[in-house]
């Protein structure tokens, strides 16, 4: 059964996947994102307090994420 962790007057942030496991419900994709422009997309998201970063090996932008 999945909870949502909920503060007064606002909405969920974020959502308890496994006991003990959080995950933010809001995050920054990487699909089709390579060089520069994801590097500077995943600095940017970070920086603003974004701290899930959606990345998959068959997008082979790894290591421009790294």
């Amino acid at each position: 059964m999945m909870t949502t962790t909920t503060t007064t007057r606002r909405r969920a942030r974020s959502v308890e996947i496994a006991p003990g496991v959080i995950m933010p419900l809001l995050g920054l994709g990487t699909f089709r994102s390579t060089g520069q422009d994801v590097r500077d997309a995943v600095s940017t998201a970070l920086s603003c307090g974004y701290r899930l970063i959606d990345t998959a090996s068959v997008y082979k932008n790894e290591e421009d994420i790294a």
